[in-house]
């Protein structure tokens, strides 16, 4: 039988150096997978070794709508303050 590695949140934190809410988000946003198991967050060590990997895969793009938004109310507001 092969032994599966799973991880937390905490130790993932202490291996890249980040703090627990930053690695959370990385799951809450779907940047890394994982899995509850009672209330508790486990990521499988493939996920890490994907994630971890070089390069973005296609799931990992942030959607081409928020890639460059541009500040049309900044500019809106910024125009009438100095009218």
């Amino acid at each position: 039988m092969k032994t599966q590695i799973w991880f937390t949140i905490a130790d993932l934190a202490e291996r890249w150096g980040k703090s627990a809410h930053s690695v959370h988000r990385l799951l809450d946003g779907g940047k890394l997978q994982g899995m509850k198991i009672g209330g508790s967050w486990r990521i499988h060590a493939d996920a890490v070794a994907e994630f971890e990997s070089p390069g973005i895969p296609a799931n990992r793009q942030k959607p081409a709508a928020f890639r460059a938004v541009p500040d049309v109310l900044g500019k809106r507001r910024r125009a009438k303050a100095s009218a």
